[in-house]
């Protein structure tokens, strides 16, 4: 089952000492970040500049400890390191602003610090942080747009991202684009980078290398596959042994690799009336094929089409990915 992640804010970096205390030993102690993994951060990327002691061995302080934390973090929630650095980097100049504004005297009834803890909560709130994604990518501002993805990541769960920023977005847009408002061009450019998002939290996700293995993927003739790659996103990150087959699945190497790898479950998407009848056929073989696989059935048109959803055996996935995974992981273990 898939928990509610507490939300993270930005580190608060000056209410630790800058005083170079710590050896490497300690660190990785109080971190959980291994030397050599320090060590490569520190190479690659600047993020930390440890003093030498008399022994000439690395000492660090507490700031470097909690930063180094923070980005630890901010890689087990899904992100890449150089994202997380990418986003630190981008909130120091704020940080800077706030710590000069702390230091003069304070001129006005409200707290200078208060007011800048306000903004911040609303700067990464997710109904601006959509507003700021949907504005970039009218623009096709493909660094801007992963910019602000990087921040949300950075503040709220991968699974909040994709159903409370994602999902909205693209709905929005393909309402937008069927009023005429944005065109195609913008909704392909949308998904196409949305999708590169999820690929990216997809191949970094922690995976069993045991255990069930589910079969995720697009019915025979679907193209369309964002919400088939959240939902394969989000079994890995709860611990299912995931193989995400992509779009458009061919139908007999599907049942070869069913009879050859035994997975405990297939899970397909539809979100085109155009692919359900192959969806139903396919189904239909699947309850003879070798070993029996759990079958799962979902997307869009499945959900408009109650009937088209009674005639194509499997646990229809009429619920959030979120959701759905709990459902999925019940059946599993059961």
């Amino acid at each position: 089952m898939i928990g509610r992640e507490p939300r993270v804010q930005p580190p608060v970096l000056d209410l630790y000492s800058d005083m170079p205390l710590y050896n490497t030993k300690a660190v990785v102690h109080h971190t959980g970040v291994p030397a050599p993994t320090l060590r490569a951060w520190e190479r690659r990327y600047g993020i930390l500049s440890p003093r030498r002691g008399e022994n000439d061995y690395r000492l660090y302080s507490e700031r470097d400890i909690m930063t180094v934390t923070w980005l630890r973090e901010r890689v087990e929630s899904g992100m890449t390191i150089s994202q997380a650095i990418a986003l630190l980097r981008s909130l120091e100049p704020a940080r800077r602003r706030g710590r000069r504004t702390r230091n003069q005297p304070v001129m006005q009834a409200e707290s200078p610090a208060t007011f800048t803890t306000a903004a911040s909560v609303a700067q990464f709130s997710l109904n601006e942080l959509s507003a700021n994604v949907l504005h970039h990518f009218s623009n096709l501002d493909e660094t801007a747009a992963n910019h602000t993805i990087t921040q949300a990541l950075a503040v709220y769960t991968v699974e909040d991202v994709c159903l409370r920023l994602f999902t909205p977005v693209l709905v929005e847009i393909g309402q937008r684009w069927a009023a005429g408002a944005l065109s195609v061009t913008v909704e392909h450019f949308a998904s196409a980078l949305i999708r590169a998002q999820l690929e990216g939290l997809f191949r970094s996700a922690a995976t069993g290398e045991s255990g069930p293995l589910a079969l995720v993927g697009c019915a025979p003739g679907e193209m369309h596959e964002l919400g088939v790659l959240m939902l394969a996103l989000f079994l890995r990150r709860a611990g299912v042994r995931v193989a995400y087959l992509g779009q458009n699945i061919e139908v007999e190497s599907l049942l070869a690799t069913i009879a050859s790898l035994r997975p405990a479950c297939v899970l397909l998407s539809a979100s085109l009336p155009a692919p359900l009848e192959t969806l139903a056929l396919v189904a239909q073989q699947l309850k003879t094929a070798a070993g029996q696989p759990l079958l799962y059935i979902g997307g869009q048109a499945l959900q408009q089409d109650p009937a088209a959803a009674e005639r194509t055996p499997g646990y229809l996935l009429n619920v959030d990915a979120r959701t759905a995974v709990e459902e999925i992981k019940k059946r599993l273990s059961a």
